[in-house]
């Protein structure tokens, strides 16, 4: 079972990569860092991130159903910490495919249907509202990837990722704020922080 995973991993991290070039090619204009688009790091994140990710949940997750979606969710996060860390955004492309990935489980006994839809449209409404009370702080993407975390997650998750990612913003922007790396006017990427959140959730 390791090995297999590991070489799923693999596999799965040199498609995501190529994927994420492909996507920065073909919408550079909206780069933030169009003259250094990829980082060094990514392979290994991928690799090491994932691949630890999958082996843990494969010891833990007894539920092929249940194993498969996570390994999927997994996936996703890391390629939306990936884009995120390099160039600041959540590609809709990315999104959507992995929004329609989840009726893929929709047969799935520990998948319900109304109260993970009801999830998407509190996360992505609930962020839309914070958008709007805050004047921009929260940017589209964030908005389109709480609700497709809803969407995979369902209502009790997405709560547990929603408080645990605001924490750990919080605790990044003090720390930040206190070494004078960031000032209060300053926009704070959220996404990375929940995907972080959400891949903890996973464990």
């Amino acid at each position: 079972m390791a090995a297999v995973l590991l070489t799923l991993t693999v596999i799965l991290s040199l498609a995501g990569s190529e994927w994420i070039d492909s996507l920065y090619y073909r919408e550079r204009s909206i780069l933030s860092f169009p003259a250094a688009p990829r980082s060094a790091w990514r392979l290994p994140l991928l690799i090491v991130g994932f691949g630890g990710a999958s082996l843990w949940m494969s010891c833990t997750t007894f539920s092929l159903a249940v194993l498969t979606g996570k390994l999927c969710l997994a996936y996703f996060l890391f390629l939306i910490l990936c884009t995120d860390w390099e160039q600041q955004l959540i590609f809709d492309r990315m999104q959507l495919a992995f929004a329609l990935l989840t009726f893929l489980f929709i047969p799935c006994p520990e998948w319900h249907p109304l109260n993970h839809f009801l999830a998407a449209l509190l996360g992505g409404g609930g962020f839309l509202l914070l958008a709007l009370v805050t004047g921009g702080g929260v940017g589209g993407g964030d908005i389109k990837f709480m609700a497709v975390l809803g969407l995979w997650l369902g209502t009790a998750g997405l709560f547990d990722v929603v408080l645990k990612g605001f924490i750990l913003s919080g605790l990044v922007a003090i720390i930040m704020l206190l070494g004078g790396q960031w000032r209060r006017n300053d926009r704070l990427a959220y996404s990375p922080y929940f995907s972080v959140a959400a891949i903890y959730h996973l464990l």
